[in-house]
């Protein structure tokens, strides 16, 4: 857990990042799918409309989801909350395994610290505040008190295991795109392969802006594939400004 704590992920979105952002404005039906969990997209000086636009299709560094199943569980005597908060909280079903989010804030303060999330002054003494952030208990649900997982996609889990993956809107969107742009990725997931698949059966175009050509994709007759080599923070902000241009030339020939 310790490992998805955002203090070992000091880091703020670069020009990349921006560009994109920037994109959303100049391109309306743009729309952006992240398997990246830093949370450095929806981050930037750049304001956009990410909470519609944006999918983080792997999860959030810094969330988190309660490790309980809502199977099979059908005895009303023990493990059930009389009082629950929401329609969509069933009894005997804990609400934060598959359907919402444990913001950090829902954590105790200790819990929070050892964590590695920033708090206000903990009204402890000095003998009991933590001088490390070694974790010496799991952090347990505020729900249902079972254990508590970071909400990143596990190498064991489906995309379906959880509403904030948004699963089900990422396909749609696949279905809807006219191109698909990729974006330093190493196509080594099921989203990508999932991507590919549509963009090969519906016919549309594919970019690969990345560090490295892939020639074997480029000479796969059923993908309409480009390969744009260079590092992002360089192609993304020099997109924008072939974007702006090109928009900028439209509206003048069409005022003439």
């Amino acid at each position: 857990l310790q490992s998805f704590a955002p203090s070992h992920m000091k880091k703020v979105p670069s020009a990349g990042h921006e560009a994109l952002s920037e994109l959303t404005s100049l391109c309306p039906q743009l729309s952006i799918v992240t398997q990246n969990v830093d949370g450095l997209q929806q981050s930037t000086w750049t304001q956009w409309d990410h909470k519609s636009r944006l999918i983080e299709a792997h999860g959030r560094v810094g969330l988190y989801r309660c490790s309980s199943t809502n199977e099979d569980e059908d005895d009303e005597e023990e493990g059930t909350i009389e009082s629950v908060k929401g329609e969509e909280e069933r009894k005997g079903e804990c609400p934060f395994a598959e359907d919402r989010v444990i913001e950090p804030t829902q954590f105790t303060e200790l819990e929070q610290v050892q964590l590695g999330h920033e708090t206000s002054d903990i009204n402890e003494t000095p003998s009991e505040t933590p001088t490390t952030s070694i974790m010496k208990k799991v952090p347990i649900c505020p729900y249902c008190q079972s254990d508590c997982l970071p909400l990143a996609l596990l190498f064991d889990e489906d995309y379906t295991d959880h509403m904030f993956y948004q699963f089900d809107k990422l396909q749609d969107w696949f279905d809807e795109a006219e191109v698909f742009v990729f974006i330093g990725t190493s196509f080594s997931v099921t989203l990508t392969s999932l991507a590919l698949q549509v963009a090969r059966s519906k016919k549309v175009p594919m970019f690969n802006f990345n560090t490295h050509k892939d020639m074997e994709k480029a000479a796969t007759k059923t993908l309409k594939w480009n390969n744009i080599c260079g590092k992002a923070e360089d192609l993304l902000p020099r997109l924008v400004e072939l974007v702006k241009s090109r928009s900028s030339s439209k509206n003048k020939a069409t005022n003439m």
